[in-house]
């Protein structure tokens, strides 16, 4: 679990679901963001459970659908949950951290935080 923003933001790869228990202690997510599409069958073992935890503990839940035409509407939407105060804390993850979440957040950085481009 990597702290991009205290209280508001953080990333890491899908939460076993002791993990997910001990963060959400921890942080007390109000969103969880789930970049990795899991209708496909690399669907993560974690995904059942994790979608039942968020609905026992009333976290909102987005995730990503694998459709390339509706790619930008959920990029729009996670950095807007991103910007919104009522939505922090959020956990935003795809299956190892290694791909979808490095580059939503390179995104972010560059579009919310206005960092330069090339860092």
């Amino acid at each position: 679990l990597k702290v991009v923003e205290p209280g508001r933001l953080y990333l890491s790869g899908m939460p076993t679901p002791a993990g997910l228990a001990v963060a959400h202690r921890r942080h007390g997510f109000r969103t969880i963001i789930n970049l990795f599409p899991e209708d496909t069958p690399q669907r993560s073992p974690h995904y059942p459970a994790e979608r039942a935890f968020a609905r026992d503990h009333g976290i909102r839940y987005l995730e990503a659908t694998g459709e390339a035409a509706e790619s930008d509407d959920f990029l729009d939407r996670t950095l807007a949950v991103a910007r919104d105060p009522g939505c922090w804390p959020v956990l935003i993850h795809c299956h190892g951290a290694m791909d979808r979440t490095p580059a939503w957040l390179g995104i972010y950085r560059f579009v919310v935080q206005g960092r330069p481009l090339a860092e």
